[in-house]
């Protein structure tokens, strides 16, 4: 059974041993945004944990949860996210699935004069590559979400202007997770990616290194080049109708 749950130590019981980013994403997630009203977690106890903001979800499922476990959580998210992140694959009808690796290495860390932390000009990186997700109403929503998750200590955005942009998004575990990595189109090839990864790397000192959720063939090929490893799959669902 799934339940909704503000008890931090229950919802992250399933977590303790988990390595991986999206439990990391769930973990830090409670840290911050516990008990706000915007923000709802779920967890069995047992197997899984999982929460959705704003219609957007993010799930954590063990390898050795029954599949019941996967059911309940499908029945769950059809009426309240119309995106889904998950760790494991999900049988969800009305939603158009997509599917990536997830990579994990470090980065030598040398600080970069031309890198800022100016998420404006972030902004203005993501909308060139991210049109969908960073334009318009949708674009008003990802800012202010980028901008309350700065102020409370959970993000850090690097930028080159005009150029580059990525976003930290927490270190847990002694990871960093590394969210929205983008050069705008007639920039690529120039090195911009690997200077926000090298300042980073320098600013924030991740123990064990980044995770990367790729999105495709070429942040495949990106990943591989500064030999970071793959390290498991990730999962996405949008729901048809959007």
């Amino acid at each position: 059974m799934i339940f909704s749950t503000e008890d931090r130590e229950r919802l992250t019981a399933p977590l303790k041993k988990a390595d991986d980013v999206f439990a990391c994403r769930i973990r830090s997630m409670a840290s911050f945004c516990m008990g706000k009203p915007e923000t709802i977690f779920y967890t069995d106890g047992i197997n899984c944990a999982l929460y959705v903001e704003n219609g957007n979800a993010v799930v954590w499922i063990s390898r050795i949860a029954p599949r019941r476990t996967s059911e309940d959580i499908c029945a769950l998210l059809s009426v309240t996210a119309r995106s889904i992140r998950s760790n494991r694959p999900l049988l969800l009808r009305r939603y158009v699935q997509s599917r990536g690796f997830i990579f994990s290495g470090n980065a030598a860390p040398s600080f970069e004069p031309e890198v800022t932390e100016d998420l404006r000009a972030c902004a203005d990186v993501w909308q060139s590559v991210f049109p969908a997700e960073f334009s318009g109403e949708s674009g008003d929503v990802r800012y202010a979400d980028c901008s309350h998750a700065i102020r409370h200590g959970m993000s850090r955005v690097f930028c080159i202007k005009g150029e580059a942009a990525m976003l930290a998004f927490c270190t847990d575990a002694g990871y960093v997770v590394a969210d929205q990595m983008a050069v705008v189109p007639w920039s690529r090839g120039s090195g911009y990616a690997g200077k926000l990864l090298s300042h980073a790397a320098a600013v924030l000192r991740p123990e064990k290194g980044f995770w990367f959720e790729s999105r495709d063939e070429k942040s495949d090929r990106f990943y591989e080049k500064y030999r970071f490893r793959r390290a498991g799959e990730w999962y996405a669902y949008t729901r048809a109708e959007d």
